[in-house]
């Protein structure tokens, strides 16, 4: 499968302040199932967060959806279990297409970062997808119940997030998961294994033609959503089980037309999104060149 295929914060938080811990709590944990339908969204996008100058997206396609999940890490530290705090807060996982970043090289970086795993040291890449906070509810079977329009989840709770692709050692957890397809009568067991991205907090806007924006970025102005929650971060992790799952779902977010529902199937769970830390980042220089560091 390629990479854009693919599936509590550290308590240790004094470095980062009274306040910066309270804002990594506000992130719950989320289990994400591949959405075979690939759903694509076209429309100019520019992405800001803290690593790089703005990225404009002319189109993105959701290959992902996330569940809230309460974790519990059986193996090796017995870690209690880590409980929902929005429940209706999810994410749909949008890879990043038609952008001119990869007309150029990737800026390579090492990072580090803390959460319920301890500190790992990550190496990122090209940013690869786009988290957008979304409602959802499940279809119901044939004849039990009407559909409901899933309320979007407000931007107090859940940040947009831009994922970097990245590479690091695996963790090598088991843990207990339960979201709304496995819940706590039908606990899913999952071996955590290498991180597939590192995700930061992103203001997104929309703005005008895709023709404009790579070359005059003030031409993009639009609807704008900004970050309230900026030292809240996620590593998402490839994870392995041997339950699976097919349904379905609707969905609503800001790509949805107003009075819409979207909808697409959700088959099974890859990857497994931990509130994380970012103790610090660094830039690698490319091979015969000078500088370095953020």
């Amino acid at each position: 499968m390629t990479k854009r295929l693919i599936l509590f914060a550290s308590l240790a938080l004094a470095a980062a302040g009274v306040a910066g811990a309270q804002d990594i709590y506000v992130l719950d944990h989320f289990a994400c199932y591949i959405t075979p339908e690939h759903t694509t969204v076209t429309l100019p996008l520019v992405l800001t967060d803290t690593f790089d100058l703005p990225i404009v997206a002319g189109q993105i396609q959701m290959t992902l959806f996330c569940n809230p999940a309460a974790k519990r890490e059986v193996s090796p530290n017995n870690i209690p279990a880590v409980p929902v705090a929005h429940p209706d807060a999810h994410l749909a996982m949008y890879a990043i297409e038609n952008t001119p970043e990869y007309n150029s090289p990737a800026v390579i970086r090492s990072v580090e970062v803390s959460n319920q795993f301890g500190k790992q040291t990550l190496t990122t890449d090209y940013a690869d997808y786009l988290l957008v906070p979304s409602g959802k509810e499940l279809i119901p079977a044939k004849g039990q119940g009407p559909v409901t329009l899933p309320t979007q989840p407000p931007a107090s709770e859940l940040d947009h997030f831009m994922c970097y692709y990245a590479q690091g050692n695996s963790v090598g957890a088991i843990v207990q998961l339960n979201d709304e397809f496995f819940n706590f009568d039908h606990t899913e067991v999952a071996s955590v294994l290498a991180p597939e991205f590192f995700c930061n907090p992103v203001q997104k806007s929309i703005g005008g033609p895709v023709s404009n924006c790579p070359n005059n970025l003030s031409t993009c102005s639009g609807s704008t959503t900004p970050v309230e929650h900026p030292a809240s971060h996620l590593v998402c992790y490839h994870v392995q089980t041997n339950r699976l799952f097919n349904g379905g779902i609707l969905y609503t977010n800001q790509f949805v037309p107003p009075g819409a529902i979207g909808a697409t199937q959700v088959t099974n769970l890859y990857l497994l999104c931990v509130p994380s830390q970012l103790v610090s980042s660094q830039t690698i220089p490319p091979p015969g060149s000078n500088g370095g560091g953020e």
